[in-house]
């Protein structure tokens, strides 16, 4: 089985300049929360991350790296910058070219484009993904379309 974490980065200040745009203190609250829980999750359902890609923008960056930092993965963290501004064919073709070569991978990015691929992998998915949310989903042996089956949805 393989497993993806598709996870929205946390609440971030407004502002002109996107990609600099740092977390709130709630932000970084809700990154810890949300990656203890996914830490709990690891440890249930038998699951070891072995590549976390985020997008450069700093917000979801930080976001990754709460999260890459509870789960004892900070060496296995990788900027993807397609990840900023790609749409949902872009995000698959990223995750096909670690899928083969990663049983687990979490991805830390932005919406609308997380929550399209949330409604493109898994089977009746309609919620739109809340600021620092993360969906958990296992695949057989393919990804496709409607082929993940939800594991967990933490918010």
């Amino acid at each position: 089985m393989k497993r993806i974490i598709l996870m929205r980065h946390a609440k971030a200040y407004e502002g002109a300049d996107d990609q600099n745009r740092a977390l709130t203190s709630e932000g970084a609250k809700q990154a810890y929360a949300i990656s203890e829980k996914i830490l709990s999750a690891s440890k249930e359902l038998g699951f070891d991350p072995q590549i976390i890609l985020t997008s450069g923008a700093k917000r979801a960056y930080d976001t990754a790296r709460i999260l890459a930092g509870i789960l004892n993965r900070s060496e296995f963290l990788k900027i993807e910058k397609t990840l900023y501004d790609g749409g949902a064919r872009e995000y698959m073709r990223i995750l096909d070219t670690f899928f083969h070569s990663h049983d687990c991978l979490i991805i830390v990015a932005h919406n609308p484009t997380l929550s399209d691929l949330c409604t493109l992998l898994a089977h009746s998915w309609t919620k739109i993904l809340t600021p620092a949310a993360a969906l958990g989903l296992e695949f057989n042996a393919t990804i496709g379309e409607g082929s993940g089956k939800e594991l967990f949805y933490f918010d």
